[in-house]
């Protein structure tokens, strides 16, 4: 797995960026979208690009949000 963690029955959170295998298996499951929190300065690791994960996922027939979040925006409080 890939770092999975099910906080609610409609909301699931990971570690990484799917990949394929995961983005079937996530369709399969009936998700509708997939949320992207990355800063475009992020490293990517070995994770697609935001353009690039965004046509993946739109190409498993679910919606792709962009919403960048950099570490110096939470509230850590």
């Amino acid at each position: 797995m890939w770092g999975r963690i099910e906080l609610s029955q409609h909301v699931k959170v990971a570690r990484k960026p799917p990949g394929k295998r995961e983005l079937d298996a996530l369709r399969k499951e009936g998700v509708r979208a997939v949320i992207d929190l990355r800063t475009r300065h992020e490293p990517l690791g070995d994770a697609a690009p935001p353009v690039a994960e965004a046509n993946q996922v739109r190409a498993h027939g679910m919606d792709y949000i962009h919403i960048p979040v950099s570490a110096e925006s939470v509230d850590k409080t």
